[in-house]
This record gives structure tokens, sequence and C-alpha cells, in this order.
């Protein structure tokens, strides 16, 4: 059991245990790391993806990735490229992107074929995670996946079919059309997702909708309620620490709405918004000293 620090910065028990684990030697240097339900799985510096079974301990190659990050691109406010590993929950598929890039794909671990190349728009994809989740849908795993920079694709892992497509703009704008998306957070159970992106000037605001009503009704669910609905927006300020306690309720780091001023802390909000609603917030506060906010231009400028 480990401390943690409560209202007042009065310490509280964080009940659990921490398991250590060691990589493997034949891994060399590891990228990243991934859960699935039938243990993690490694990305290594040499494009190997192991699978490590939980039980044994053993790792197995299960595929090869050529994603590999440019040479000499010059990050935005020191948003450097990197390769990034998400696996799906059963641990049949993974995908291999370039956060802060534009390119990746996803890899069937029993074959180790690409099933699906991924590349978006490249619009102002230097300032953000690439936006990338797997979810599972009416018995297969569907992938999310920015096309465009306020666009979200779900496709089909296994054969690379479209399941759904965000609608594009078109006469008045609607409310998703200015997002620039982040990264995704799917609920524990797939029925809604998160997007933690940002909007012009620009301010980190996070939004919500209902990821099963998308998947099941495709384009036409946005022309009804589709529960979007944006959390509290916070300058300079975006890809923050954000999880999903259940379907309803998501936990967002930090205090405040400037970069400059953000305390340490979190708050909890109801997920389940109607269209431009703003969830109502359960806050607790934690005592911290404030964040310098990031040098750089803005996005778009130089």
């Amino acid at each position: 059991m480990s401390l943690a620090r409560g209202g007042d910065d009065a310490p509280i028990p964080v009940h659990g245990t921490v398991e250590t684990i060691a990589l493997p030697e034949e891994a060399g240097t590891v990228r990243d790391i991934a859960p699935t339900d039938r243990g993690i799985v490694l990305l290594c510096d040499d494009g190997r993806i192991l699978r490590r079974d939980t039980d044994s301990g053993r790792c197995t190659e299960v595929a090869r990735t050529t994603v590999a990050v440019p040479a000499d691109v010059e990050p935005w406010c020191d948003r450097v490229q990197t390769l990034r590993l998400h696996t799906s929950r059963d641990g049949a598929f993974a995908a291999v992107v370039i956060d802060c890039g534009r390119t990746g794909e996803v890899l069937d671990l029993s074959t180790g074929r690409v099933t699906v190349p991924l590349e978006n728009d490249g619009y102002q994809s230097d300032t953000v995670p690439f936006s990338l989740a797997f979810t599972e849908h009416a018995g297969r795993v569907v992938v999310l996946h920015r096309g465009e920079w306020n666009l979200i694709e779900a496709t089909d892992a296994a054969t690379g079919a479209r399941v759904a497509r965000m609608p594009a703009a078109d006469g008045d704008s609607p409310a998703w059309s200015d997002h620039f998306h982040g990264a995704l957070h799917p609920s524990p159970a797939g029925t809604r997702v998160a997007s933690d992106g940002w909007v012009w000037h620009p301010l980190g605001r996070p939004v919500v909708w209902n990821l099963d009503r998308w998947l099941t009704e495709g384009e036409r669910a946005w022309s009804g309620d589709i529960g979007w609905a944006g959390l509290p927006a916070c300058a300079y300020h975006w890809d923050r620490p954000l999880v999903w306690l259940d379907e309803d309720r998501l936990v967002l780091a930090g205090l405040g709405d400037d970069e400059r001023e953000l305390l340490p802390g979190a708050r909890v909000f109801d997920g389940r918004g109607r269209a431009e609603a703003l969830p109502r917030p359960l806050v607790h506060r934690y005592a911290g000293q404030a964040r310098r906010r990031r040098e750089g231009p803005l996005p778009g400028t130089s």
C-alpha cells in the first residue's frame, strides 16, 4: 500500500500492489509497452513486436513494424515525434503510430500482417499525439483513428473496411467541426469516447460523445443527439492525464484554466452530455505549485 496526498495535503492510503517485471534481455531497447488480456506487448527499437505471456514470462515475436520516425523533424514546442504502441484488449491487434506525426499501421498479431495502413492529413498533426484507440463493437475489434484534423474514422481492424466516419462540416458549422483531435480514450465498455485535443486560440478542450450510437448508426447519428459535450478549456494545455472511472464518469487531471496557473489535482465529470452541454464536475482539490507556460509559437505560426 502506498500513500497519496488528499485534501489539505493530508496523506490518504491507495490500496493495491505494485508488481515489478524485468524486461527480457533479448528485447534490447524497448520503445513502448501496451497491456492486453493475454499479457503485455513490447515494441522494440529494431521494429520487433513481442508478446510476453503472463503465466510463463516468456516472450514471443508476433510481428515487425516498419514505421519509423522521420529524421530531422523540427518539433513544435518540444513535442518530439515518438513511436507509440497501442493494442486491442484481446491482444489480437496492435497499432504502431508516430505521436505528433502522420503515419502508422495496424497489425494482426496472429499473422504479423499489416491490416490497416494509417495516415492523417498532417494539418497541425505535430501538436497532438496520433489519434488512435481500439474498441469492440458488434463482435469485432474496431480501430478509431484521425483521418483529417477534425474527423475521426472507425475501421474494422481485421479487414480494413470502414465502419463509420464523422461527417464533414456542411453549411452551418456543427459543434464538432472546429476540434483538433488528439489522444482518444474510449470508456471501459466502449459506449463513449473522449478526445483530448484543442480549439483555437489554442485552448485545450477534451470532448466526449456517444461512441456506441455512432458505430451503430454511422453518420446519421450526428444529425440527432450524439451526446457531444465539451469539458472546461485550459489555455495552451492539452494531452493531459485522462481516465474513465466507468461508462459515465471520467477524471481529468489539473485544476485551472491556464497552463501558467495550473495546479496539481483532478476533477471528475459526468460524461453523459447532450449537445454542447457542459458535464457537471465533482471537484477534489490538491495543493500544488503553478506550472509555467510552454514557450513557443502558436500552431500555424512561426
